[in-house]
């Protein structure tokens, strides 16, 4: 009778520890991952990775938003330069104009001027403008953890910090009027070779954080693909696991059914 109930006991164990088995095999499958009691020393890893990972992200997001200050910047540069063209033709037409004629074409100079100040003073994205004032600078964290950082300084692009003055009044102050509009035709000039190097300062700046865009992208595919392996269970153990599971399950029944058919006979026996 002893080894009989032992071997019941022993059965019974042997179910309860497949079902066990069974049901946390399964439970990894459809979850797909592992738990930390199943490689401490990888959880530890993985908890690393995780903050890189995390890193990374944040860099990627301070880069998207210091390249959507850039870009905006260069487009509000390229409608003033737009803008100053227009400008340089009007004082081109005045300087062979009459005095009523220079009045007209003075107007439309300021107003045109007004609209160099208005482009670039809308040029604000996330709080930042790089295009209307030189005090103004970004500094972006390129790669996460403070490793590098770009700094992109701002420029003054309105029609003051260009130099360009006003002409109405200027341009119909009779033998100073031809004068007045030689020296817009010059500060033109100087204000389209600013606005150029403004576009070349922030067009350098874009292609720096393009650069670091498709190298924290790599960096982040790669510590998300080593952080999978981490943490992911391996379907193919668990598979496993659950064949032998199954197997275990069989044996232990067949045990407890041999047991239980014993245990009725010797009762039998006995009566």
């Amino acid at each position: 009778m002893t080894t009989v109930s032992s071997v019941g006991s022993s059965a019974l164990q042997g179910l309860l520890v497949a079902e066990a088995l069974f049901s946390q095999a399964s439970s990894r499958i459809a979850s797909g991952s592992a738990l930390p009691s199943d490689n401490p020393a990888n959880t530890a890893v993985a908890v690393a990775q995780q903050t890189s990972l995390s890193q990374y992200n944040a860099a990627m997001q301070n880069n998207s938003l210091a390249s959507g200050s850039v870009s905006v910047g260069l487009g509000a540069l390229q409608s003033a330069n737009s803008t100053l063209v227009q400008m340089q033709s009007i004082a081109s037409q005045a300087m062979s104009a009459n005095a009523g004629t220079r009045a007209t074409l003075a107007s439309q100079y300021d107003a045109l001027a007004q609209q160099v100040t208005g482009y670039v003073n809308a040029a604000n994205f996330n709080g930042v403008n790089l295009v209307s004032s030189s005090s103004t600078s970004m500094a972006v964290n390129q790669y996460g953890g403070g490793t590098s950082t770009l700094t992109v300084n701002g420029s003054n692009n309105t029609a003051s910090g260009l130099g360009l003055q006003q002409a109405t009044g200027a341009w119909t102050s009779g033998s100073g009027g031809t004068a007045a509009i030689q020296a817009s035709m010059n500060s033109l000039t100087s204000a389209m070779n600013q606005i150029s190097q403004s576009v070349s300062q922030l067009g350098a700046a874009q292609s720096a954080l393009s650069t670091g865009a498709s190298a924290l992208q790599a960096y982040s595919t790669s510590a998300q693909s080593a952080l999978s392996q981490l943490t992911g269970t391996d379907i193919g153990q668990q598979l496993i696991n659950m064949k032998k599971a199954s197997t275990q399950y069989q044996m232990s029944a067949y045990a407890l059914a041999t047991e239980n058919k014993t245990k009725a006979y010797s009762l039998r026996m006995l009566g």
